[in-house]
């Protein structure tokens, strides 16, 4: 399995990753931390669902627009932030610039939900 990424700062979660899945101990049980940020709770709870699946990867938190975003981010400094980008307060875009500047170890994937 190879990964490419143009951004460094995804280069340790993606180590975390492949350690996880080769089943190293290095450093006792790896996982990588997942913060869930979307406006809507089912759309969490359903990301929540999938990702307790694996035992890699662990919620550390949640929370529901761009605000609690930053300040959950902040305190837990996850290693991957998992946000939407329309949410009500502060939109995932200036939520990621801050918390890209303030929290720099910690990835983030924005989202889009298309409705039709």
């Amino acid at each position: 399995m190879f990964f490419v990424f143009a951004n460094p700062v995804f280069a340790p979660m993606i180590e975390r990753i492949l350690l996880i899945q080769q089943g190293s101990s290095w450093g006792g049980v790896l996982s990588v931390r997942v913060l869930l940020i979307d406006d809507s709770k089912a759309v969490v709870h359903e990301l929540r669902s999938l990702l307790s699946l694996n035992p890699g990867w662990l919620v550390c938190g949640g929370g529901e627009n761009g605000v609690k975003a930053v300040e959950k981010a902040r305190s837990l400094r996850p290693d991957l932030v998992l946000m939407d980008i329309s949410m009500p307060q502060m939109n995932g875009i200036e939520a990621t610039r801050i918390i890209r500047r303030q929290v720099p170890e910690s990835a983030v994937i924005l989202s889009v939900r298309m409705i039709r």
